[in-house]
């Protein structure tokens, strides 16, 4: 009788501490501290240039060797200025912030953020990144 007494006491003190957890969706300002440390805006930045850039390179590969008149180099001229638009518009961080918020807040808890912000501060910071070792 002792044994099931002391078993029932273990569950009961293992679900108050599950239930005592903090469960509840993660605060818009714990989310935008995590962007913040993991430079989330300045990589979308950087992102806008790499695109505009592969797509200028692909330009030029598809007319290499064929000669361009000043009129068609216009054309793909506006052509580009307004695929960098888009681009641009696409990675719009104002536009996208309230998006990771609810992703964020659907996906991860107050506690995980709080942990994540925590943990990763001083890595995120310093960009002192600590390999993983894997078992096979």
């Amino acid at each position: 009788m002792n044994k099931l007494l002391a078993t029932a006491l273990v569950w009961m003190l293992i679900c108050g501490a599950a239930a005592a957890a903090n469960n509840a969706p993660a605060s818009d300002a714990s989310i935008r501290e995590l962007l913040e440390l993991t430079n989330a805006q300045q990589m979308l930045d950087g992102m806008k240039g790499q695109m505009t850039a592969m797509m200028n390179s692909a330009m030029q590969n598809a007319t290499k060797d064929q000669t361009i008149t000043a009129e068609r180099q216009a054309i793909l001229d506006r052509m580009s200025a307004k695929m960098s638009a888009v681009v641009t518009d696409m990675l719009n961080w104002d536009d996208l912030l309230p998006m990771y918020l609810r992703t964020f807040r659907a996906s991860f808890t107050q506690d995980e953020i709080d942990a994540a912000n925590a943990s990763g501060a001083e890595v995120f910071k310093t960009g002192n990144w600590v390999p993983v070792n894997r078992k096979p």
